[in-house]
């Protein structure tokens, strides 16, 4: 890890990151998950300083309630189902009226853990203001209110300027995203994996593994075998009854690369990728009160994520030996658009 992390210091522009609440959601704020918590031990070790405001703490707060209640939901759905298995603590812990405070002390401890830096919130809104009626980010003609962010980057504009320091905003937010610029003091992140990664290896090594991951066949072979098990479901009411499964696979193209471990020469990635998806279907319909079966093919393209685990070698970027490639078996989804 030393060698990662002097790496880390030519790639990282700065050590301070604010996380949106958008980015934390994305996390599904899994403090011990491999993202948070690989995100935990670089703060914790002064790699990276986290940075937080008392709005973006309140918003995480109210959507942990959200977020409760759509697990009560999920519960409460398939509550016989519990019920059968002899497992119904489920909707007992969810109605505790501790549960709320449980999950919000989660949060403040992974933010005492991180020892994140408070950022006081600005008092003067004119600028604000006249960012409102000039529609200028984070306002937009799409999202004319966003109030909480302009604060937020307000905030953290003045607490830059303040230290003549530069910070990265982690969201995917685009107005977000047009409040940053390459020389800062906002710099742009899109996602706390990105962070993760540029903590982990230099930006040389990083282009150097992306470079031969988007033109490994082999990594091709292993994507496409793992999609042809993934099966195809109705993402649409309207299709009714629909079952399918995928035929074939072609176009498999990498988009992004995030290095989330590394040992020596084995990196532990986060990959995107686009994938175009030859079907083969079966729609059942009624006719004449009679069920009715109707086979169909559609192609589709569809992106997805894959954990993948390989060892290489900068200085022989064309031996790369693959340990292991998952990707999520999620069910594909199709509207009816499609």
């Amino acid at each position: 890890m030393s060698d990662g992390v002097a790496q880390a210091e030519k790639y990282l522009l700065t050590k301070y990151v604010f996380v949106d609440t958008e980015a934390f959601r994305r996390a599904q704020y899994d403090w011990d998950g491999k993202v948070l918590s690989k995100l935990a031990r670089f703060a914790k070790d002064g790699h990276v300083r986290l940075l937080i405001t008392d709005i973006t703490i309140r918003e995480v707060c109210s959507q942990l309630g959200e977020w409760k209640a759509e697990a009560m939901n999920a519960v409460r759905k398939y509550e016989v189902v519990f019920g059968q298995l002899q497992e119904s603590g489920a909707v007992a812990t969810l109605s505790d009226p501790g549960a709320l405070p449980k999950l919000e002390a989660a949060f403040a401890h992974f933010l005492r853990v991180t020892k994140a830096i408070d950022v006081p919130i600005v008092t003067s809104v004119n600028e604000i203001l006249l960012d409102y009626f000039a529609r200028r980010p984070p306002f937009s003609s799409k999202k004319k209110a966003e109030f909480p962010d302009a604060i937020v980057i307000a905030s953290l504009r003045a607490w830059c300027e303040e230290r003549k320091a530069k910070a990265y905003v982690v969201s995917a937010d685009q107005d977000m995203e047009a409040c940053c610029s390459s020389s800062g003091p906002l710099l742009y992140a899109k996602s706390i994996t990105d962070i993760i990664s540029q903590a982990t290896v230099s930006k040389e090594l990083h282009d150097a593994l992306e470079r031969a991951l988007f033109n490994s066949e082999a990594l091709e072979d292993l994507l496409s075998e793992q999609l042809r098990r993934l099966t195809v479901v109705r993402g649409d009411m309207r299709l009714r009854d629909l079952t399918g499964e995928v035929q074939d696979v072609g176009d498999i193209q990498v988009l992004s690369v995030n290095v989330l471990d590394r040992d020596e020469m084995t990196f532990t990635c986060e990959i995107e990728f686009e994938a175009g998806l030859a079907l083969r279907l079966e729609i059942e319909h009624e006719e004449d009160y009679e069920p009715r079966f109707q086979r169909t093919a559609r192609s589709i393209y569809r992106i997805f994520g894959a954990e993948v685990v390989v060892r290489f070698d900068p200085k022989n970027p064309s031996a790369v030996e693959f340990e292991s490639v998952y990707v999520p078996k999620a069910p594909v989804e199709l509207s009816v658009k499609d």
